[in-house]
């Protein structure tokens, strides 16, 4: 159950001393790194063939930033991740987890909120190809936040309610 929680890397018992009616036992622990960036490049397109064969392997056309995870914040196993991209669609996302909410060991709470804003957007097929629309500045945008309550009523089993707002003009 220690290594359940998600926060170490490495978990090792061992029994140090064990005489008639009692043991000691050492419980060492790796702890996994607090901070964690993980590097997002990817192709606006749907695949690399796309992008290479129909834009010309147009650099522009490339999706790029980043993701930061921060876990156990305050040392309650919480979450904090936040997500942001550039190029052809631009996105700032945000999610931070409470896996413990009150006296009530059970229940947790999670938030999220998202941006995303892109330049261009799909409207047709011609010839097994898709057609966009590009306009002045951004043509989607999209906004969406919410809110999730986990309620682990035993080991194997979570129950969880989620309620969001998404607008898309």
């Amino acid at each position: 159950q220690v290594f359940n929680l998600g926060l170490f890397n490495r978990v090792s018992f061992n029994i140090k001393n064990w005489e008639h009616d009692s043991i000691d036992v050492y419980i060492h622990v790796i702890e996994k790194f607090r901070i964690t960036p993980i590097p997002i490049i990817k192709l606006a397109d749907r695949n690399l063939n796309e992008w290479w064969r129909t834009f010309d392997h147009d650099f522009s056309r490339i999706q790029y930033g980043g993701t930061v995870v921060i876990n156990n914040i305050r040392g309650m196993n919480e979450r904090l991740r936040v997500t942001t991209t550039f190029g052809l669609g631009q996105m700032l996302d945000a999610y931070y987890k409470f896996p413990q909410v009150g006296k009530h060991k059970g229940v947790g709470l999670s938030i999220y909120g998202s941006v995303y804003r892109t330049r261009r957007m799909p409207y047709a097929t011609e010839n097994n190809k898709l057609v966009y629309y590009y306009g002045d500045g951004f043509v989607k945008k999209n906004l969406a936040f919410g809110s999730k309550i986990y309620y682990r009523y035993s080991l194997k089993t979570t129950h969880t309610i989620d309620v969001g707002y998404s607008y898309t003009w």
